[in-house]
């Protein structure tokens, strides 16, 4: 909000404060009891005293939405950002008033009553505050989509959104996200986590085919499990530290020329991820979703050898998933459907494997594996994995 706005729901505010307060001070005045004198308090009033500072906190965001909103306004990260910052001054102040001074308006067995459920209230505004904006921005694009492709016109009518002007807004959305922490309400970092999840999804799939093969790499490693907050603060940092990075590639980002990136990986990220949720009762699959991933990692970075020795490694951890000792073994009972393409991996990838494992320094230059020596083997690896995926659920 401008500071005349902010002007205007400071004045509202304290006239919505004053209201809420008289109109409690005359309920209290009905209760048969005050303070008792032992320094108890009846609990007819601490529910009083809550539901006020409740109704306080929810005049404060709606004063606020209705100034933003009014006459077609639209409400922006930074006023969520305000609101929430405010909101919470506004919590531990009451919270001070009711629970601290000389003769408190709570009782001392009620303060920890007061604490959770003034952090609940708080928890509560913040997720009604996400949801309003997210709502918003939804319609948003809803009706920009209607505006910029027309029910009669072609499909090819390009967007009134440019990418580079989408990921510019990523960036600054990924910036204000607001987290929250592993004490507050479940319900609050559920949607914290799967905000951020999306936010992450989106820089992947936006914002990895603009950037330098190690950093798509990086950006493509960020992971969020929605029923875990600490990693959403992992990936947070991760995202943040690439934040430069994709300012920087998004500076000399031509739209205009703009072409599909070259796929630089090994194992498609969508099929590590089903492996990765896959639960077998026979085997543990973590160690094979790490290979897969450090695989990935050394295709991106240019690290070739690096690269096909992990996936001859791959070759020779998964023979026992089989009911074999060696992927040799695996290669000769193979139906037909998948024998040649295993044999392709056995007799092609490990030899290439195996003859830059095996070289020996030389007075001659020695060439390093190249490109083209492994990702030919892409199709026929997946295959493997995929294989492996069918044969596990069946255990």
């Amino acid at each position: 909000m401008d500071s005349e706005l902010k002007a205007i729901a400071t004045l509202e505010f304290a006239k919505a404060t004053e209201r809420i307060r008289q109109e409690l001070q005359g309920k209290l005045g009905q209760l048969p009891h005050g303070w008792s004198r032992g320094g108890q308090i009846d609990p007819g009033r601490v529910r009083l005293e809550l539901e006020a500072a409740e109704n306080i906190l929810h005049a404060y965001t709606d004063i606020c939405l209705d100034l933003i909103t009014k006459g077609g306004g639209q409400l922006t990260r930074q006023d969520v950002i305000d609101m929430e910052n405010e909101v919470r001054q506004i919590a531990a102040a009451r919270k001070t008033a009711l629970t601290t001074g000389p003769r408190p308006a709570i009782g001392a067995a009620a303060v920890g009553e007061v604490s959770r459920r003034m952090d609940q209230i708080v928890a509560s505004i913040k997720r009604d505050l996400e949801i309003q904006i997210r709502k918003q921005n939804l319609t948003a694009k809803q009706e920009a989509a209607k505006l910029a492709v027309p029910s009669f016109a072609p499909a090819s009518v390009p967007s009134t959104t440019s990418k580079k002007d989408h990921i510019v807004r990523l960036i600054e959305e990924a910036r204000n996200f607001t987290f929250c922490g592993p004490s507050d309400d479940p319900d609050e970092q559920t949607s914290v986590t799967t905000g951020y999840r999306y936010l992450v999804i989106q820089f992947q799939r936006l914002v990895g085919p603009i950037l330098p093969e190690p950093k798509a790499a990086q950006l493509s490693r960020v992971r969020v499990d929605v029923n875990g907050i600490y990693s959403a603060m992992e990936a947070k940092a991760e995202l943040d530290a690439l934040l430069p990075d994709i300012e920087a590639a998004l500076e000399h980002f031509d739209e205009s020329r703009a072409v599909a990136a070259p796929v630089v990986w090994i194992v498609s990220p969508d099929l590590i991820e089903d492996l990765s949720n896959l639960k077998s009762t026979r085997f543990d699959l973590g160690f094979l979703v790490h290979l897969c991933r450090e695989i990935n990692s050394s295709r991106a970075s240019g690290n070739i050898l690096a690269t096909v020795l992990l996936m001859r490694t791959v070759l020779n951890h998964v023979p026992p998933l089989f009911g074999k000792d060696t992927f040799e073994q695996v290669v000769a009972e193979a139906g037909k459907s998948l024998k040649e393409s295993f044999d392709h991996l056995q007799h092609g990838l490990r030899k290439v494997a195996d003859l830059h494992t095996h070289r020996k320094i030389s007075p001659s230059p020695i060439s390093s594996p190249s490109q083209a020596q492994v990702d030919p083997f892409k199709a026929q690896f997946e295959l493997l994995l995929h294989e492996i995926m069918s044969r596990s659920k069946e255990g």
